[in-house]
C-alpha cells in the first residue's frame, strides 16, 4: 500500500526518527540500523518483497550485510525483484528457497486441514484442477465455498454443491 514512497515498505517496523530527508546513502544507512537496533531476538519478515522501493530494498540489503537480521523475505516468483533484493541471496545473506506447488495429494491434505475433514473425490478433483496445488489458491475458494455455503460435509466428507470453482491464475 506504500507504494514506491522512500522506505514506505518498512515505514511500519522503522522508528519515527529515520526519515526520507537528506541524501539517499544516509538514508539507507540510518534505516539499515534501525533495523537492527529493533531486530535484536525478533524476526522481519516481508511479504512481497518485489514491490519494495528501493530505498527499503537498499536498506534490508544492508541491515543484512551486517549480520544479526534474522528475517524471512518472500517474493513472487517470476515478478522483477530489485536488484538489492536478488542480492539477499546472491551475495550470501539470505539462502533461497523455491516452493513448487502442491501435488494433488498435498493439496487434498491442506484442504482437509482447512476444512477439518476430507473433500469427497470429484470435489478434490475439481479443487486440484482450480488451483493448480497454488496454497494460496487452495485456501481462497474454500472459505467463499464454506461462507456462501456452495460446500457443506455430507457422510464425513466436503462436497462442494456447485461445481463451477473458477480457474485462478496469478493474475486474478
Amino acid at each position: 500500500a506504500s507504494g514506491r514512497a522512500p522506505l514506505g515498505g518498512l515505514a511500519s517496523v522503522l522508528p519515527p526518527r529515520v526519515t526520507p530527508a537528506g541524501r539517499r546513502a544516509d538514508l539507507l544507512v540510518d534505516a539499515a540500523e534501525a533495523l537492527l537496533d529493533g531486530a535484536a531476538g525478533r524476526l522481519l519478515v516481508i511479504d512481497d518483497a518485489h514491490l519494495l522501493d528501493a530505498e527499503s530494498a537498499g536498506a534490508l540489503h544492508l541491515a543484512a550485510s551486517q549480520g544479526g537480521l534474522t528475517m524471512v523475505v518472500t517474493l513472487r516468483t517470476g515478478e522483477p525483484a530489485d536488484d538489492a533484493i536478488v542480492a539477499l541471496w546472491k551475495d550470501g545473506f539470505a539462502e533461497r528457497l523455491d516452493l513448487e506447488p502442491l501435488s494433488r495429494s498435498e493439496t487434498e491434505a491442506l484442504a482437509t486441514a482447512l476444512l477439518g475433514g476430507p473433500l469427497d473425490g470429484v470435489s478434490a478433483a475439481d479443487l486440484y484442477a482450480a488451483t493448480q496445488g497454488n496454497p494460496l489458491f487452495v485456501r481462497e475458494p474454500l472459505v467463499g465455498a464454506v461462507d456462501d455455503g456452495r460446500i457443506r460435509q455430507q457422510g464425513g466428507l466436503h462436497r462442494f454443491l456447485s461445481w463451477n470453482l473458477p480457474i485462478l491464475t496469478d493474475s486474478g
